[in-house]
């Protein structure tokens, strides 16, 4: 088996090619290359493009089963939208920190878990901000 090759990088930037057909992945390397170029640049078909965002996400280290939290590495989202595609389904579409955007189709039964989810979790949002507003404004004791 032939020795894999990697290099490290510390940004990526894309966009598409004038068809739409093709992603251009641009990696700005650590350190130069041979040759002084600190860009390496990679084209993928733009039907491909899911399954290597999958493929990223599942390289993300996670902790073992039982070992506390269950999300190491959290993207903020800068925006939520809801919506119905034209065929039907719900469509929920996450803008995340860079730009980038995800959607999600959903069913009916996906979508009363989420909302049920949801609820819960501003319940207790709001009770632990009640609960920091009640420290903050009792006297401490020394």
């Amino acid at each position: 088996m032939p020795q894999i090759r990697a290099v490290p990088v510390d940004g990526v930037r894309s966009q598409l090619t004038s068809d739409g057909q093709t992603c251009l992945l641009h990696f700005q390397r650590l350190s130069p290359d041979s040759s002084g170029s600190r860009e390496l640049n990679l084209a993928a078909p733009v039907p491909l493009l899911p399954y290597i965002a999958a493929a990223a996400l599942e390289a993300i280290p996670r902790p073992p089963p039982g070992a506390g939290a269950t999300h190491p590495f959290v993207m903020e989202a800068r925006g939520l939208q809801l919506g119905l595609a034209a065929d039907g389904p719900i469509v929920l579409t996450v803008e995340l920190e860079m730009g980038a955007r995800i959607s999600f189709s959903i069913d009916l039964k996906q979508a009363e878990s989420l909302q049920q989810t949801l609820s819960i979790a501003l319940g207790r949002r709001r009770a632990q901000a009640l609960r920091a507003e009640a420290a903050a404004r009792s006297p401490r004791r020394p």
